[in-house]
């Protein structure tokens, strides 16, 4: 996950995320990095997308909060970490 330290939808993303015990979750605080603009630049052109979060499963962007909002409401992040074997 990619995500900012102060970023309300970062924030919330993390403690939905929380709830589950996901193994080896890493989170890159892009406002830590000395190589922050860089490092945005590069996930614009993966994802097409300049905001945080940007959360990615076993290497597939799956989206932000809203998106990953939609699948914790239909019941599909669990499944998706166990077939990732991050359960």
């Amino acid at each position: 996950m990619y995500s900012k330290t102060y970023c309300p939808y970062s924030k919330k993303l993390k403690k939905m995320l929380n709830h589950y015990a996901i193994a080896d979750l890493k989170v890159v605080e892009l406002d830590k990095q000395k190589e922050m603009k860089n490092m945005q630049n590069v996930l614009k052109r993966m994802t097409g997308r300049s905001t945080v979060p940007q959360l990615f499963i076993d290497g597939e962007f799956i989206g932000g909060h809203d998106e990953m909002r939609l699948i914790v409401d239909r019941g599909e992040l669990q499944e998706m970490l166990m077939k990732a074997k991050a359960l």
